[in-house]
């Protein structure tokens, strides 16, 4: 274990234990866990379903509190609120039906069509949208599905709210301007391309017919 963390800003754990009240029962989720994070890597923790891996989260977000062991974040504990740690939930900026890289699809295609197999559209976009464009169509998307009386979404509120949250982001080129074209035509372009289910989740209409 590197002792530099600490000196550099970075992330320090030491022997952290964490332990659940289950049905009466102790369930220890976290066991001794050390890690030396310095400050600019990037680290990706896996493993199954149940292993810890929020819970160590939680705990250097300052959202869960720490119950043995040592954690250092940037030379202090963790403490929510911290102006200089920040928690993302995935769940809560992915759209349920696409793998993970697949969400970022739509982004992504703004700024090099030619790999999504859309002909005669690069020479149009001077600056397509960056990945995070992702997070507020899906927020969109939400929020359009809600005043649609839906506590989901569905491909077609992505679909409707697409060029509202695309159009601002994208910088056409003068081949655009000279041929008249605007951003509404290029996104709905691109999404012709990219394909969304034709029909909702099972589990999406079992909760709308439970309504």
């Amino acid at each position: 274990m590197s002792p530099g963390a600490e000196g550099t800003a970075g992330i320090l754990i030491e022997n952290v234990v964490h332990s659940y009240r289950a049905t009466g029962k102790s369930l220890t989720v976290l066991d001794r866990i050390s890690l030396s994070i310095k400050r600019g890597e990037f680290v990706a923790l896996v493993g199954p379903s149940g292993c810890g891996k929020t819970t160590l989260l939680d705990i250097l977000s300052g959202l869960v509190e720490l119950q043995r062991g040592r954690v250092v974040v940037g030379h202090s504990p963790p403490a929510v609120g911290r102006p200089d740690t920040a928690r993302m939930f995935a769940r809560d900026a992915l759209l349920p039906w696409r793998t993970a890289y697949a969400n970022v699809d739509f982004a992504m295609a703004t700024r090099n069509p030619d790999r999504y197999g859309i002909a005669n559209t690069s020479k149009y976009i001077t600056y397509g949208a960056s990945p995070r464009a992702t997070i507020h169509l899906v927020e969109g998307a939400r929020a359009l599905a809600y005043l649609r009386n839906r506590n989901y979404v569905l491909p077609q509120d992505v679909i409707d709210i697409a060029p509202d949250v695309l159009r601002h982001r994208l910088s056409l080129s003068y081949e655009a301007l000279s041929d008249a074209l605007t951003p509404d035509q290029i996104i709905l372009r691109i999404m012709k391309h990219i394909p969304a289910p034709e029909k909702p989740l099972e589990t999406h209409v079992r909760v709308d017919a439970n309504a």
